[in-house]
């Protein structure tokens, strides 16, 4: 493991996550989709230190992308919000770089206060029924 990265940039970061998901064998895609949605965390947030993000600040990313985001899509139908599972995937992404990047640099991973239920929860029904099947989230279902 590394130091703690004392004024290591986000963008910065991000190259050495990407490289990691790489060497790990993730496909050529999946790399990229992390790329892009990353790229869309700091197009809100802007570049900044790594270890000075906090969870107040990917909480309203989220609500942002959530209520106030206007999606460029090819189709031009740019009006339609994000769907709460596109919501879901980008917070994916962003749990997956901070987790990456608290370990490998020691620091403290801002997503952890995001409670996850929040997104499972804005989904319709049936989709929860097929994530409780996957997650430990039974409980909730009832």
């Amino acid at each position: 493991m590394n130091q703690r990265p004392t004024g290591l940039n986000v963008t910065k970061a991000i190259t050495g996550f990407l490289q990691y998901k790489s060497a790990e064998g993730l496909s050529p895609v999946t790399v990229t989709g992390y790329d892009h949605d990353l790229k869309l965390w700091i197009e809100y947030q802007g570049d900044m230190d790594v270890a000075q993000v906090e969870t107040t600040q990917i909480l309203a990313y989220l609500n942002y992308l959530r209520t106030d985001y206007v999606p460029r899509r090819i189709t031009g139908n740019n009006d339609k919000k994000l769907s709460p599972k596109t919501v879901y995937n980008l917070y994916i992404s962003v749990a997956s770089f901070f987790t990456w990047a608290s370990r490998e640099f020691q620091i403290n991973n801002p997503v952890k206060g995001v409670p996850r239920t929040w997104f499972i929860l804005s989904l319709p029904l049936y989709k929860h029924r097929k994530i409780y099947k996957t997650y430990p989230f039974k409980s909730l279902c009832t």
